[in-house]
């Protein structure tokens, strides 16, 4: 155990845990470092006030020499070339006593030297081992920086990588939704060009003109084309509302031709009730108002005047509907990429 030269603490060796073994846990004082002060210390009071007695005895005592053999005592500085021999029997045994003051003088000096040198090199050393230390510390903290740095790039790049294999595979996904969706729709257009053409040829035939039973047989094979397509299908849905119009506009030729008065109010009525057209017919109020003052108790004559009356407005009809018809099939023409 060790003493602390400043406060007195006795050293323990629990302590060590503390502080270091140079330093008191008591006051922190370093022990070498308060060593040499207080040997510095001493040298200055000793050249303040001069030597203690104890040293200047000494000196008188170096100063005059007593030979142990004959016992004659003189000066030191008298000796000669060789002042530790005796000038009377040219003898070496001085008195062992002042040797042993010499000795102990020059031993204390030595002892203070070593201990001042041994203080100045352990400062330093603990000085130099505190800055590897603090360097040390710092190398590291600037290595888990780096570290920290690099593994958020790391993250960065990967989170980045990850992103784009989104991107990329949404990007994929949406392409192959497109080319499916494509491929449908070429399968879709190849199912749906013939109940096309079936309808096309019902328009052309509109604008060429045709007969009554060129028509309706033109209907019906529109109608077994539309049959054979999925009806849930959009395009199966827009060729069955032209369809539609070309349909009403037969039941409507068909009601002329049979030449039933009450039959062909009656188609009228209905087409103008169910059917929203674009262009309304002109003689529309009229022709509702004298089919519904009809009677079926009239006689022939005044059924055939009705039936004059009413014919034209149907006629007009028929025009609209197929007018409707060739509206829708251009707009389907569009939407879809018909040819």
């Amino acid at each position: 155990m060790r003493q602390c030269p400043k406060c007195g603490y006795m050293r323990q060796p629990k302590d060590d845990e503390i502080c270091g073994p140079d330093e008191c846990p008591k006051c922190g004082t370093i022990y070498i470092k308060y060593q040499a002060y207080l040997a510095q210390k001493e040298e200055k009071e000793e050249a303040e006030t001069g030597p203690p007695k104890e040293v200047h005895g000494v000196a008188e005592s170096i100063s005059q020499k007593t030979c142990s053999k004959c016992g004659e005592s003189f000066d030191s500085h008298l000796f000669g070339v060789l002042p530790w021999n005796c000038p009377t029997c040219n003898g070496r045994y001085w008195d062992q006593q002042i040797r042993q003051k010499q000795n102990v003088f020059l031993y204390a000096t030595l002892a203070i030297l070593l201990v001042v040198v041994v203080g100045i090199g352990t400062l330093s050393e603990l000085r130099s081992h505190k800055r590897r230390e603090a360097a040390q510390r710092e190398r590291t903290e600037k290595l888990k920086i780096e570290r920290e740095r690099e593994a958020d790039r790391i993250r960065a790049k990967e989170e980045r990588a990850a992103k784009l294999r989104t991107q990329k595979e949404q990007e994929a996904e949406r392409i192959r939704a497109l080319q499916e969706q494509e491929e449908m729709n070429k399968l879709i257009k190849a199912e749906s060009l013939a109940a096309y053409n079936a309808l096309k040829k019902i328009d052309a035939m509109m604008l060429s003109g045709s007969t009554y039973r060129n028509y309706t047989k033109a209907v019906g094979d529109a109608r077994q084309e539309l049959d054979k397509l999925r009806p849930y299908l959009d395009q199966s849905k827009n060729l069955a509302l032209i369809f539609d119009f070309y349909q009403e506009a037969k039941h409507l030729w068909q009601a002329k031709i049979s030449g039933d008065v009450l039959k062909l109010c009656e188609e009228y009525r209905r087409v103008i009730a169910e059917k929203e057209l674009s262009a309304d017919s002109t003689s529309k109020d009229a022709c509702l108002r004298s089919c519904e003052s009809f009677s079926g108790t009239w006689d022939k004559a005044k059924q055939r005047e009705l039936y004059k009356t009413v014919k034209p407005c149907v006629e007009e009809l028929q025009r609209i509907l197929w007018s409707e018809a060739a509206i829708s099939m251009k707009a389907f023409e569009q939407r879809w990429s018909f040819p």
